[in-house]
């Protein structure tokens, strides 16, 4: 339970990142 938990953090954070990477392109 806390490993899907630290997955949603860690896909929360990094989704902006994915994002700004693909409206950069």
């Amino acid at each position: 339970m806390i490993a899907l938990i630290q997955a949603q953090e860690i896909v929360g954070f990094l989704h902006p990142l994915v994002w700004s990477v693909l409206l950069h392109i």
